[in-house]
């Protein structure tokens, strides 16, 4: 007998995020963490830290169960960080400039690269990489005040990057800090 397969938009979830199998209508859960109504298949991520869709199965009627829009809960959503289109000094396709704020309040710029031939060609043994794909991205953030940006100020940074710019991951962003005409290297956000 073949399972039936469902897929469900979590972002059209209306609660708690609870909702019933589409086959049998028994109730599923995000609470169930002991798995007697389903069973986790897969889960796929985008990086290290979010996920992009989870395949579950109903323990009643088995039927399997693609859940997706888990984009529209992450954290820097929260925050309120935004990153603009590309400025008007921008290479398209080469690279790209954009800034980056928090509710109207401007806290740096980004640089994000993109992948040309010869960078398929040299990464290629390190990782998959594709003509026009974002590869590399460096946050200089302009810092007025004499404190340093803490590290729960920058994930949710580079978070807000990740999600723009789609391919980019922890290793791929770099931060800067710019104080006083000075430029202090912060480091990756896989050292976050």
């Amino acid at each position: 007998m073949r399972k039936k397969s469902f897929a469900i938009d979590l972002t059209k979830v209306k609660g708690e995020g609870e909702f019933q199998c589409p086959s049998c209508d028994n109730l599923i859960s995000p609470d169930d963490d002991s798995e007697e109504t389903y069973k986790i298949i897969e889960t796929v991520m985008v990086d290290e830290d979010t996920l992009e869709r989870m395949v579950i199965q109903c323990r009643t009627c088995k039927s399997i169960i693609n859940l997706e829009g888990f984009d529209a809960f992450s954290e820097e959503d929260d925050m309120n960080i935004e990153v603009s289109e590309a400025l008007p000094e921008s290479k398209v396709g080469y690279r790209t400039l954009h800034t980056i704020s928090q509710e109207d309040r401007t806290l740096g710029q980004v640089a994000v690269e993109y992948a040309q031939k010869e960078d398929v060609k040299a990464f290629k043994r390190l990782r998959k990489l594709r003509k026009g794909e974002p590869f590399k991205a460096t946050i200089t953030l302009l810092n007025a005040e004499e404190a340093s940006f803490k590290s729960e100020d920058l994930q949710p940074i580079a978070k807000a990057v990740k999600k723009r710019f789609k391919g980019l991951i922890n290793q791929d962003i770099f931060l800067i800090e710019e104080k006083g005409g000075r430029k202090n290297v912060i480091g990756k956000a896989s050292d976050l």
